[in-house]
C-alpha cells in the first residue's frame, strides 16, 4: 500500500524558532536541511513530511556553531543603498539617492554616485553603473601591461563571481569581477597583469610567476591582500 506525501503543516512554528530561521515544507525532501538565504536575510530550513517542531529544535541546536559563524558574516555584511559608502580605486564614493522625478542617467560628482528612479532599485543601479566603470578601467589597464608584456587580448568581460578574481581563456577573452574596484588600486593591477600573463603561460608555472612579476612588481603584496582581505569585497551586496 502506497501513502501520498503531504506538506508538513508547519504552522506556528515561527514562533518557535528563531527569528531568523525561515521553516519551508518540502514533501520531497528526505531530510532537514539548514542553509543561508540568498538574500542574505537569515536562514531556511527545508522540512521534511512528518516532521516533528522537537525534532527540528535539536537538528538547529546541533547546527549552532554553523549558525553563529553565519550570523556573524551576514552582520559584516554591506548592503548598497542610499548612503552606503564604497571605496572605488582608493577614493571614497557615497552612494545617494537623486529622487524620482524624471529619468536620469546615474552620474558621479562631488564624491558621490547619484542615482535616480525607483528608491529600491539604488543598489542595482550603482552596480550596473560600477560594472560599466570597471569595464572601461579594466580595459585600459590590460591594455597597459598586455603592451608591456607585448601581448595581444581578445575583450574583457565584466563578471560577479566568489570562485576567482579572474580568469583568461584561450581565446584571448579576459574576465575580471567588478569589486576589484572596491580593492587598493595595486591588487586591482595585480589581478589583471596575472590574466594578461595568461596569454603566454596558460598555467601557474614558475615561467608565469616570473612573467607575471616582470609586469607587476607588487605581486606578492597584492597576493597577500587577497587572501586576508579579498572576502571583504563579497560581503558588499544589494537588496
Amino acid at each position: 500500500m502506497f501513502f501520498k506525501k503531504t506538506v508538513q503543516n508547519l504552522s506556528g512554528w515561527a514562533e518557535a524558532l528563531p527569528e531568523d530561521i525561515e521553516p519551508v515544507s518540502n514533501k520531497r525532501a528526505k531530510r532537514l536541511i539548514l542553509r543561508k538565504r540568498r538574500d542574505g536575510r537569515g536562514f531556511r530550513l527545508t522540512v521534511p513530511p512528518r516532521t516533528t517542531l522537537a525534532k527540528a529544535l535539536g537538528f538547529i541546536e546541533a547546527q549552532r556553531a554553523w549558525l553563529e559563524k553565519g550570523r556573524r558574516d551576514d552582520a559584516a555584511t554591506q548592503i548598497i543603498r542610499d548612503g552606503t559608502e564604497l571605496t572605488i580605486l582608493d577614493q571614497p564614493l557615497k552612494i545617494t539617492y537623486g529622487g524620482v522625478g524624471a529619468r536620469k542617467r546615474s552620474v558621479e560628482q562631488e564624491g558621490a554616485l547619484v542615482i535616480y528612479g525607483d528608491e529600491a532599485l539604488v543598489g542595482k543601479r550603482a552596480v550596473r553603473y560600477l560594472k560599466e566603470k570597471a569595464r572601461l578601467i579594466f580595459t585600459d589597464k590590460a591594455a597597459y601591461y598586455a603592451d608591456k608584456g607585448g601581448l595581444e587580448f581578445n575583450k574583457i568581460r565584466i563578471t560577479d563571481t566568489k570562485s576567482c578574481w579572474g580568469s583568461c581563456s584561450a581565446k584571448g577573452v579576459i574576465s575580471l569581477s567588478w569589486r576589484l574596484l572596491m580593492a587598493p588600486e595595486y591588487v586591482l593591477d595585480y589581478v589583471i597583469a596575472h590574466e594578461v600573463s595568461h596569454l603566454k603561460h596558460m598555467d601557474h608555472s614558475a615561467q608565469f610567476w616570473g612573467f607575471c612579476e616582470s609586469l607587476e612588481p607588487r605581486t606578492k603584496k597584492a597576493k597577500a591582500w587577497l587572501k586576508k582581505q579579498g572576502s571583504h569585497l563579497h560581503r558588499i551586496d544589494v537588496d
